[in-house]
């Protein structure tokens, strides 16, 4: 049986990174080498933002990067889960880093 999931794709400087499925219940981007998804720009902390998946909700956490994470253009806490249930929001994690999240069966 198919489970619901969650997919993220992350686009910036006319490039596209993704789609990558979020199989485990976190997973974080960043720069750096120990993140599950490392991202090469300068915006972006070793490990800037993390995605928790919640009893099959989606949930993003700031982990202090210095650029920060925005959804529709509002800086959302650091070090806080900040529940991301609006699809439509656009989220920027560093600056001009777009994180596009999916929901879906895949």
């Amino acid at each position: 049986m198919m489970k619901s999931k969650f997919r993220v794709t992350l686009k910036f400087s006319g490039m596209i990174n993704g789609p990558f499925i979020l199989e485990k219940e976190k997973t974080i981007i960043g720069r750096g080498s120990k993140s599950d998804i490392v991202i090469i720009n300068d915006s972006l902390s070793r490990q800037h933002l993390l995605l928790e998946i919640i009893e099959g909700k989606l949930y993003l956490t700031d982990l202090g990067s210095s650029n920060g994470t925005k959804i529709a253009d509002q800086q959302i806490p650091t070090n806080e889960k900040t529940l991301y249930d609006t699809f439509f929001m656009p989220i920027e994690i560093g600056i001009g880093v777009n994180l596009i999240v999916e929901e879906g069966f895949f």
